[in-house]
């Protein structure tokens, strides 16, 4: 998928880039992986401190999970923190890529916001899903993720306005975990090569000097030997993504 991706052959929409992206971090180490991403995540509204999690921490991903009544979001997190009195969170990520939040919806006319509607759900345990007991003692938060530099405050305020500003909100970028990733470059793992390919051939990188200009090719990163089995390794992955089995 990602070698599609990166010639052009597959458009790289916002869902194909929250499975990819998400999916390729959940396969990572801690150091790097999926929660090292959500810890960098900035806090608005109510919620008054960055995400933390200890290295015991756990994560179960769930993709676009169903609810009853406040629309599908892109991801839920399931944290499960051993070395924190088996501390839980449930951590819903809002993903954008080139689109605005949506300001409608017809499951719920009476809020057209979708990360004040997600955040309803998370305290309402509309997620069939996922054990009503789990999300009942979780710590809830709604992640925002978006292709900014900078934080969409006017979006950001916007949800917190709607939701009476009781909404634990955090927002990350896309680039936020390319900047968390590529210090790991020369360790040639193929999922942080193809990681650090498709976030650049998609311009979602950081600026690191004129001498940083021109990028190798995700084949020049990778030794003979792994082109092989990175074929077969992120081919099990792939296949593991829902909506991708046959």
């Amino acid at each position: 998928m990602i070698d599609a991706i990166l010639k052009g052959k597959v458009p790289a929409k916002e869902d194909v880039l929250t499975s990819c992206v998400v999916g390729m971090l959940d396969n990572m180490p801690r150091e790097c992986g999926l929660l090292a991403w959500l810890e960098r995540a900035r806090p608005y509204g109510a919620m008054r401190e960055t995400l933390h999690f200890s290295p015991a921490a756990h994560a179960n991903v769930l993709y676009w999970p169903r609810t009853a009544n406040h629309g599908c979001p892109d991801v839920l997190v399931m944290v499960t923190d051993e070395d924190d009195g088996d501390a839980s969170h449930a951590i819903v990520l809002e993903a954008k890529y080139g689109a605005l939040k949506a300001n409608w919806d017809s499951i719920d006319p009476q809020d057209v916001d979708q990360l004040s509607r997600y955040w309803k759900a998370l305290n309402a345990a509309d997620m069939p899903d996922v054990p009503e007991a789990f999300l009942t003692r979780a710590k809830k938060t709604v992640v925002y993720v978006t292709e900014h530099s900078t934080p969409p405050v006017e979006e950001l305020k916007e949800s917190i306005d709607k939701s009476g500003g009781k909404i634990r909100l955090a927002w990350l970028s896309w680039r936020d975990a390319w900047h968390l990733v590529e210090p790991h470059s020369m360790s040639r793992e193929p999922v942080t090569v193809w990681l650090l390919a498709l976030l650049e051939y998609l311009g979602l990188t950081q600026f690191r000097g004129f001498l940083s200009a021109s990028e190798p090719a995700v084949t020049d990163l990778l030794h003979p030997a792994q082109r092989t089995a990175r074929s077969s390794r992120f081919a099990l992955f792939w296949m593991g993504q829902p909506g991708n089995r046959r």
